[in-house]
């Protein structure tokens, strides 16, 4: 029974993150990190950034990441990392489900559906898929 407890520690580590979808230009793109840095520092939980819609719609928009001339040295989110947070959605089978399989917390996903500053977002505890631009400096004014 000893032998599972490294385990479980490392599955909730893995599980306390804060993923951010990145998209748009480049100033979206430095609102949506600096957004996710400012969660991920005050919960001390690790930031993932999540290119896969700039990826996929590079083709149509001719977007990409543009973060990279900040050498910011981010840590990308797998496919494997995002499904997690999309598999579950937010129905309450998902969550039974992911609980059922040694969850600790079913991870959250966080939609912008109003631009403005919205501070509720910043008291939310990972795991945490975040969504939106986030156009607000007081996001990460402190």
């Amino acid at each position: 029974m000893t032998r599972l407890l490294p385990f479980k520690r490392d599955a909730r580590q893995k599980q306390a993150r804060v993923i951010v979808q990145i998209l748009g230009g480049l100033g979206n793109q430095m609102f949506q990190y600096a957004l996710g840095r400012a969660i991920s520092e005050r919960i001390g939980a690790p930031l993932l950034l999540d290119t896969s819609v700039i990826d996929y719609a590079h083709q149509e928009t001719h977007r990409c990441y543009d973060l990279d001339i900040f050498r910011l040295q981010p840590t990308f989110a797998t496919r494997a990392d995002v499904s997690r947070y999309h598999s579950h959605g937010a129905s309450w089978v998902g969550k039974v489900a992911h609980r059922l399989r040694g969850g600790t917390r079913a991870p959250e996903i966080v939609r912008q559906y109003k631009f403005g500053y919205q501070p509720a977002i910043l008291d939310l505890r990972p795991p945490l898929y975040i969504e939106g631009y986030w156009q607000s400096y007081r996001y990460f004014a402190s």
